[in-house]
């Protein structure tokens, strides 16, 4: 598995699948989402996760213009 060659000490970004996420989530100190506003047609989410274990430390709303829906940037800290 590509988590275990990992150094620790070191940021990684895991970007996906939902598998991918739910087996990352256990070891991460740092959650950055990208929630869109908006429902979407799909089969495939980001996993549920214990929102008592983080904290919101950042979010940044956005509005996007050309396809009119909104956004926001979200950083949680363990």
């Amino acid at each position: 598995m590509a988590l275990s060659q990992c150094d620790e000490g070191k940021d990684i970004f895991i970007i996906g699948g939902s598998t991918i996420y739910e087996m990352a989530l256990k070891r991460c100190d740092y959650l950055y989402l990208t929630v869109i506003h908006k429902a979407f047609p799909g089969d495939t989410y980001f996993p549920e996760y214990d929102s008592k274990k983080w904290t919101l430390i950042n979010e940044t709303r956005n509005y996007d213009l050309e396809n009119k829906f909104s956004y926001s940037y979200l950083s949680y800290k363990v």
